[in-house]
């Protein structure tokens, strides 16, 4: 029963590719793509009644995976045929792109500067190189960086001063409570908790 609307639709996807052969004897892209999507439309109502059929047989699973294999063959062949339309757009598209970059007009270059570099890169190339912090950092005297290191060499001195100061500090009051026997006094225990 399946094999007799298998036929019909074979024959109707026979007659419309006839068709457009027909036509205009070499089938354009846009005919090719008509056929595909028909051939599809054919192959997918093919399926859904071997389907049916199938559910009639007495073995229903085998039936309809042979159909379903039978219609990935289908669709799987006209995929391929698809990307082979959508590689020669491409490619199409591609070779036109090429052809409209080549008849642009070239743009001309000065001849000026194509003939000798301009004064200031030659005088850039030929000048020594200077670290970037130094060319911006403004010219100091010897006396003023000196003054600048004393200056830095005291702040550090009295940083190192108070936090010795304040580790003396700890340290002492650590050691008068261990000596007075106080020690920290313990966390009072949670409302919910059980007694040891």
């Amino acid at each position: 029963m399946w094999r007799s609307g298998l036929r019909a639709a074979l024959t109707s996807l026979l007659m419309i590719v006839v068709a457009f052969a027909s036509a205009e004897g070499v089938g354009t892209e846009a005919q090719e793509r008509a056929r595909i999507t028909a051939e599809r439309a054919t192959a997918q109502t093919a399926f859904g009644s071997r389907e049916r059929d199938c559910q009639n047989s007495f073995v229903v699973t085998p039936c309809v995976e042979t159909a379903r294999r039978d219609l990935r063959e289908v669709m799987l062949r006209l995929r391929r045929q698809e990307a082979v339309l959508d590689e020669m757009q491409r490619r199409e598209r591609a070779a036109q792109r090429m052809e409209t970059i080549r008849n642009r007009p070239a743009v001309a270059e000065p001849a000026a500067s194509a003939a000798a570099p301009p004064p200031l890169r030659a005088a850039k190339v030929d000048a020594p190189r200077v670290r970037v912090h130094e060319a911006r950092a403004p010219k100091v005297s010897a006396e003023e960086r000196q003054q600048t290191e004393t200056l830095k060499e005291q702040k550090f001195e009295a940083a190192s001063q108070a936090a010795s100061a304040r580790r003396a500090a700890v340290e002492r009051r650590n050691a008068e409570r261990a000596a007075s026997g106080k020690g920290a006094a313990a966390l009072p225990m949670p409302a919910g908790a059980s007694a040891p």
